[in-house]
């Protein structure tokens, strides 16, 4: 009985028609694991509702300035009742930076979510900036403050 050998080919799918190629590396690109942030607990409100993460490696410093993401997760539902956004949400990531010499902070980029730790549905986003505002003492942003300026290891 007669074998027959196929030729060798390199790349299996050069005899795919172009639209099943593209179909093919669509799924490869979907099959694919995104990347993640990661978030590393830096602080958590005295009454426990609010835990912030932060991704040290967004960290950007220039001179006094310094900014980074932030993740803040609540153990409660918060509503969201703006112009461009309404429903409840219980994360939000927000880009925010801070002046270390002058003790102000601002926010950058903001989006609110749905699920926990930035999953589910935006009911929120905005990517202008706030304006400067004083950190008040002994509050959590205080906290986050002396972190991201180094003034507490």
């Amino acid at each position: 009985m007669f074998s027959t050998v196929r030729p060798y080919r390199r790349f299996p799918c050069a005899r795919l028609a172009p639209v099943k190629r593209l179909v093919l590396a669509t799924l490869l690109i979907l099959s694919t694991e995104p990347v993640y942030a990661e978030w590393v607990a830096v602080a958590m409100t005295p009454n426990g509702e609010m835990m912030v993460y932060a991704d040290a490696n967004t960290l950007r410093r220039e001179g006094e300035l310094v900014k980074w993401w932030e993740l803040n997760d609540y153990d409660t539902p918060q509503t969201e009742s703006s112009k461009v956004g309404k429903g409840d949400y219980v994360s939000v990531k927000v880009q925010t930076e801070y002046d270390c010499a002058k003790e102000l902070m601002r926010h950058l980029a903001i989006s609110k979510f749905t699920g926990r730790m930035g999953g589910g549905y935006v009911v929120f986003s905005s990517s202008e900036a706030t304006k400067w505002i004083p950190i008040r003492p002994e509050s959590i942003g205080q906290i986050i403050w002396k972190k991201v300026c180094g003034y507490e290891p």
